[in-house]
Order: C-alpha cells, then structure tokens, then sequence
C-alpha cells in the first residue's frame, strides 16, 4: 500500500474531471441572482428579523450547560473521549461497535436487495471509489468475507434509517422521500449521485477557488487506542479557515467542499485498511465577517442536502474555534435545517481562559493528534503551509 503522508502528496494521484461539467466552468448570473432574492427575502421575513435576538438570549444558557460538563468530565481524556465517542476510531475489540444478530441480518438484508435491485450493481460500485481509489472503495461489503469493517457503508446508511426491518420502508433521503421510499433506495441514490458528479474528481478551478488553502484534510485524530504511541488509526481531520477567503463561484465552492470530504474518507480508510471510514473537521472562525466567505442560503442548503443523502455516518464530530457574533449568528440561520444526528455531533468550542481548567486547549489536545496541532491553536506543530499544486497534483 502507498505511504500516506497527510497534507504532502497525500493518497493518491489526482482525477482529473470531464469538461461536460459547465456549472464547474463558469460563474452562472443565476447563483448571483438567487443569492439576491434570498437576501430581500430576508429583509422582508419577521421571523428571520426575529432569529437574531432569540439566539442572543439562548446562547449564554447552552454555553452555560456545555462548559459544565467539560468542568464536570474534563478532567482526564477517558472523560472527554466518553462524551463523543464518535470522534475516535474504535479499537479492535471495542464490543460497542459490535452489531447485534437482528441488525446483522438487516445489514445483510439490504445488501443482498442493492444486488437484486440496482442494474448492473456490481459493476457499478467499483468505478466509485472514495477518492477515486481503487484502495477505498465505496462499496465495501462481502457476503463471502466477515471482516471487521465490511459493512460500513450499508451500516451508515441503517442508522440514520433507524434501522428499518424487512420490507419497511424509510423517510431517507428526507427530501425524496417523504412519502416513504424502499430502503435500498437511499443506495441506489448515491451511486447514481457519485456516477454523475464524480465527487473524487478535481477541475482545474478548485486551484483557484482554493488558492489560500481555507479548506484541506490533514492529519488525524488519535483513535481509542491511547496506550499506543505511533497510533494513526484516527478519523482524518478536515480542516477549514472560513474567514480567509472569499468565494468565487457557489458551484466551485460546493465541489470543493464535497471533493475535500470525500478525500477524508478515502484517507481514514486506507489508513485503517477498510475498517474506518470518517472524519472530524475543525471550524475555525477567525477573521470571519459574514461578507463573501459563504454562497447564499439556498446554495448551503444544496451543500448539507448532499451531505446528508450521500455522507451519511461519515462525520465523527464538528469543533466550532473563534466564533464571533456574525459567525454564530450565521450558524443559529442553518442549524435548523441540520439533521438532528449531525446537530448532535457539533461542539462549540469554549474560548481560552488564563487559570488551570482549560477546557478548550484539554478538548484539542485529545481530538487532534500532536504532530498537527499548530502552535496558533496551543500546540507545538509549526503552521500548515497550503501548496495548491502540491495539494491537487
């Protein structure tokens, strides 16, 4: 297997993507044009008038409720591991992870309905490897083979589901399916999905749209293993400085976005050899002004649309860093339309404090492995210098 070095030549040779892709090419008026009608929009909505201030008076409440329970847990890095166990790659023999009989069968259910159902399945799954590789794939389940990690996927997909039995249908993907859908038809979606937009792919405009290099993978959190040293089983951390830059087109900002998780993915799972699949990603709000740094809210709700249909169980945790007002603010107006599933994963991370609890430099320490963790943030890594041509090579 090719070494991995995060952040350098990383995981594999890049794809180059077709050019049948015009809304990759071109700066469409239209994006402009909608970003226009959902800001009159909101002049003109009391509710969303109203937003501002209801947030205002709930946010010292829920800062109040989360810093007790990082004084009351976060004290030792078993405590605040216990807190999100999501953020960290499982060990080995960790029972949690273990899949009782009746979902085992589920699992096997499912997979046995994508073979039946889904033209050509088998064929299909293998040109849409995360990343684009052939090391990473993104179907990753074997009738013939009980390794640990071989339902991933299909595992994902359930949860969100709840875990449906038999023929019982599902709400998911929410917005097709309100009415209810077959279960298989959630995979069905994504393949399509991954066969039209090639999410691995990289057009020459993302070394545009990402020239600073405000949004990267790099680096790992450590798993649960904590007694080994030279441990890089952990989720991949997605890292993203949003107020470095101003974007430039809504289509290229979403592909970048979607082309640098779906690269996580790839790279968790070739660093567990399958068994690993997700990401943690760090929010840092720095410098963010609320002015240019993000598309309007109509082209946000297509990005966690995508997400949530395509990326489901994906995301270990989300630490929110430096938010000002107008960054909170923005994020109080999307919140809403997150699933409750990745509300539950968000983490806004306190401010640093001058005495000796603190609770911001004890969460980093244990979610970010030290070799990453930049002396901007309280640790001793020299700060990560973006080479976009080294990055998308």
């Amino acid at each position: 297997m090719k070494e991995i070095i995060p952040g350098e030549s990383f995981l594999f040779e890049a794809t180059t993507c077709p050019n049948n892709n015009n809304d990759d090419n071109t700066i469409s008026s239209s994006i402009k044009e909608d970003e226009q009608q959902q800001e009159e929009k909101k002049k003109k909505n009391p509710i969303v008038n109203g937003v501002k201030s209801f947030f205002s008076r709930m946010r010292p409440r829920r800062r109040k409720q989360k810093k007790q329970k990082l004084n009351e847990k976060g004290k030792t890095s078993s405590a605040i591991r216990s807190l999100f166990p999501r953020a960290f790659s499982p060990l080995d023999d960790d029972s949690t992870t273990k899949l009782t009989p009746l979902k085992e069968s589920i699992v096997q259910d499912l997979a046995q309905k994508c073979n039946d159902v889904i033209p050509n399945f088998e064929n299909r799954v293998k040109e849409v490897s995360w990343g684009g590789s052939s090391n990473s794939k993104w179907w990753d389940y074997n009738n013939n083979k009980k390794k640990k990690g071989s339902s991933i996927l299909l595992e994902g997909y359930l949860r969100i589901m709840q875990w449906p039995k038999d023929d019982t249908t599902t709400k998911f993907p929410f917005r097709l399916c309100k009415k209810e859908c077959p279960k298989e038809f959630a995979l069905q979606h994504t393949l399509e999905w991954r066969e039209e937009y090639k999410p691995w792919c990289i057009p020459s405009v993302l070394n545009n749209e990402n020239q600073k290099g405000y949004f990267y993978v790099r680096g790992y959190s450590p798993s649960s293993d904590t007694n080994n040293n030279n441990n890089k089983q952990g989720h991949a951390l997605v890292w993203y400085r949003s107020g470095m830059h101003k974007y430039q087109n809504a289509s290229e900002w979403i592909r970048m976005i979607v082309h640098t998780l779906d690269r996580s993915v790839a790279d968790t799972l070739m660093r567990t050899n399958g068994k690993v699949g997700r990401f943690n990603a760090i929010i840092d709000a720095g410098d963010f002004s609320g002015s240019g740094e993000m598309p309007g809210f109509t082209k946000l709700k297509e990005l966690i649309t995508i997400l949530q249909d395509h990326f489901p169980d994906r995301l270990g945790v989300v630490f929110l860093l430096n938010f000002s007002k107008s960054a909170q603010f923005l994020f109080g107006l999307i919140k809403p339309i997150i699933s409750k599933e990745v509300r539950e994963k968000i983490i806004m991370v306190p401010s640093d404090n001058n005495n000796n609890n603190n609770p911001r430099q004890e969460m980093l320490d244990n979610f970010i492995a030290a070799e990453f963790l930049p002396k901007s943030l309280g640790g001793n890594a020299e700060e990560y210098k973006f080479n976009p041509k080294l990055y998308y090579r």
